[in-house]
């Protein structure tokens, strides 16, 4: 049952974009960015299926991308605070934006340009995202609204929470590090390879004690490249980092399967845990690169990240705790039971095998 569910879920969930909204005046301007892979994913524009809009593709596709934008993304004004309907806007402008430096690096993104005329009296906006959910339920964008020059408000909008009311002259603001904390919470938590990861560092762990070094390892490890790659010091291949990651979780795996004697897991936690950080410096890529408190928001997806995986480990000890027969037993030194370790670390291997070579491809 884990094995088919990993397998189901092995998508990376990393469907992001960043929309930036400016309001000058009677006149908002809308720029909508998301990577090329997820409007490939939502639209038949890629003719020739290279996986890649050329400059031909991208002209002849351009009103496909818009239209198809237009009709997920709604945004309506507040006169005396109410909302009024759905605005109508003009499209402006397609382009490709190519791989920067940092978590960029390597994801090729697709920016469209709306403008959109405001009534008189217009104090607010209500922003409504559909975007993507069709092909991933779990697309999450990072809106920010300028109005006027005034300082930035972000909010993120995503299948549970699709809509966002924004008062220009309400003294509230959205918190940048708690719409992080809950960026990093729901990519941890359906991130199944980390997850996976981390189910077979914890099954193979000589007692708490050996599990605190692991997780605090690997925390300390994926914090750092995190903030290294956000930084732009590293400036890895996205697809060597997702396939690097794959390898990280077989060779945990199979090393609890084929070498079962008790070992210091905390120097493969730090080691592999920096390739992790990297994933999730790619995860964060779209909406980090919009986003005008980037210091801010990447201390908050860290520690949503923190957070969830603390409980993914919380609860999987739990569920170990039970399991357990009471009194010594035969391995008193390990966290899990040999009849449960060896099965779980056999399936996790398959779906780190399935990762490898559907990643490589």
């Amino acid at each position: 049952m884990l094995l088919a569910l990993l397998l189901a879920l092995a998508a990376h969930p990393d469907s992001v974009s960043s929309t930036h909204i400016e309001v000058s005046g009677a006149r908002a301007r809308l720029q909508l960015r998301s990577e090329e892979r997820t409007f490939l994913e939502a639209l038949p524009v890629d003719r020739d299926g290279d996986g890649r809009l050329d400059a031909a593709e991208l002209r002849a596709g351009a009103w496909t991308l818009a239209d198809y934008a237009a009709s997920r993304y709604h945004l309506a004004p507040l006169v005396a605070g109410q909302p009024r309907e759905w605005l109508e806007g003009r499209f402006v402008d397609a382009r490709a934006i190519e791989p920067g430096a940092g978590i960029l690096a390597g994801r090729r993104s697709i920016e469209l340009a709306f403008e959109f005329e405001l009534p008189p009296g217009c104090d607010g906006l209500r922003v409504r995202s559909e975007l993507f959910v069709e092909a991933n339920p779990l697309h999450r964008d990072q809106c920010e609204i300028v109005w006027n020059g005034a300082l930035p408000a972000t909010k993120l909008l995503w299948s549970e929470a699709p809509e966002w009311t924004f008062r220009a002259l309400s003294s509230e603001r959205p918190n940048v590090v708690l719409d992080f904390v809950g960026l990093g919470l729901q990519h941890i938590l359906t991130g199944y390879d980390h997850l996976a990861f981390l189910l077979a560092l914890v099954v193979a762990s000589r007692g708490l004690r050996g599990l605190v070094g692991v997780v605090t390892s690997f925390t300390l490890a994926h914090s750092l490249s995190l903030a290294a790659a956000s930084l732009g010091w590293v400036v890895p291949p996205a697809r060597a980092v997702e396939v690097g990651i794959a390898l990280t979780i077989v060779f945990v795996a199979l090393r609890n399967v084929l070498d079962d004697r008790p070992r210091r897991l905390w120097p493969e936690a730090f080691a592999f845990g920096l390739v992790h950080g990297l994933g999730f410096a790619g995860a964060l890529s779209q909406t980090l690169s919009a986003q005008t408190q980037k210091l801010k928001a990447l201390f908050g997806f860290n520690a949503g990240v923190e957070i969830g995986q603390l409980a993914v480990v919380l609860a999987v000890v739990g569920v170990l705790a039970l399991v357990r027969p009471p009194g010594p037993g035969l391995e008193p030194v390990r966290v899990a039971p040999r009849w449960v370790r060896v099965p779980v670390s056999c399936a996790v291997a398959l779906a780190g095998c399935y990762w490898v070579v559907s990643r490589a491809l």
